[in-house]
């Protein structure tokens, strides 16, 4: 294993898929992170994770001092194990998708017809794996929750199709990705 590297950004579970939310300071990954406790997911870490790379894969692991935590402006330090419970919470999670908050006012449209068809998509790499990597509008409007949700299922139709699951009784959403 590579030494692990402390990293700005949220890390969550969702819908067995681990996230990795970046951005400027300011744009929202915690609120958005909130929101997706909300919807019964679990955060990992907020505002910095360690990032390491093993077996070719990049794992996210929450500081220990702030395991649980999460600072939202106006409201400050949040624990969510005492909010949420417990399976609020995961101090670890494989990465697998990569989503890039952007204040970007450049949308999908007529003069970027590539992007209506196939989103703001490519890889990313870190530590020398690479990863899907959305780009998203953080526009306050729009429900960025729900589109995460929708890229971690984007991610398993993908995954399955290249690897289908061994034994299709085995729930799928929780293969390849670790939460202990």
């Amino acid at each position: 294993m590579n030494s692990a590297r402390l990293e700005h950004g949220n890390v969550l579970l969702v819908e067995g898929t681990g996230i990795w939310i970046t951005g400027q300071s300011g744009i929202g990954k915690s609120e958005l992170s909130l929101a997706l406790v909300d919807r019964g997911h679990r955060l990992v870490a907020d505002d910095v994770a360690w990032i390491s790379r093993r077996n070719g894969r990049l794992e996210a692991r929450a500081d220990p001092a702030q395991f649980g935590m999460i600072h939202i402006r106006d409201l400050g330090v949040i624990d969510l194990t005492r909010l949420f419970g417990r399976h609020a919470v995961c101090p670890w999670v494989v990465l697998d998708v990569w989503v890039d908050l952007s204040c970007s006012d450049q949308e999908a449209g007529p003069g970027n017809p590539d992007q209506l068809l196939s989103g703001a998509r490519r890889q990313r790499g870190f530590l020398n794996v690479s990863l899907p990597c959305i780009t998203m509008n953080a526009n306050r409007s729009r429900p960025l929750a729900l589109l995460v949700e929708c890229a971690a299922r984007q991610h398993h139709q993908v995954r399955d199709r290249v690897a289908p699951p061994r034994d299709p009784g085995q729930n799928a959403l929780l293969q390849g990705t670790v939460c202990v």
